[in-house]
């Protein structure tokens, strides 16, 4: 794929938009139900919890730091990419206030601030 695309926006990452469309129909959905559900992500080892950053923030440089760096990255990157030939395109989903917890560990659980999980580690997606 070339850079190019990207550039022009032709090119969407599905599993990213299907995450961020799913999780903005949950929070839709809610509104009439009893029991509040949140979305976790799957990957191969893990399970992550945590808020979805849905659009790019309104303040940059009032975010936390990783959520600033990749937006600043995602509007302004460093590398003009226009012309280069691009492999294992990826999506980024930005996290806040996150649990990981390892599928083989379940007892054992990770808190982190911010995590930014490739779109292309994950395996799905159920609601907890």
């Amino acid at each position: 794929m070339n850079g190019q695309a990207i550039k022009n926006e032709e090119v969407i990452d599905f599993k990213k938009l299907t995450l961020v469309e799913v999780e903005g129909k949950i929070e839709e959905l809610q509104v009439n139900r009893p029991q509040s559900s949140k979305l976790v992500v799957v990957t191969d080892s893990m399970f992550i919890e945590g808020e979805f950053a849905k659009e790019l923030a309104e303040d940059i440089e009032k975010e936390p730091i990783l959520g600033a760096a990749l937006q600043d990255y995602e509007l302004n990157p460093a590398i003009d990419v226009t012309d280069k030939q691009l492999f294992n395109v990826a999506a980024n989903v930005y996290m806040k206030n996150v649990t990981i917890t390892q599928i083989g560990s379940p007892d054992s659980k990770i808190h982190l601030d911010e995590f930014v999980v490739f779109s292309d580690h994950i395996l799905g997606y159920t609601v907890k």
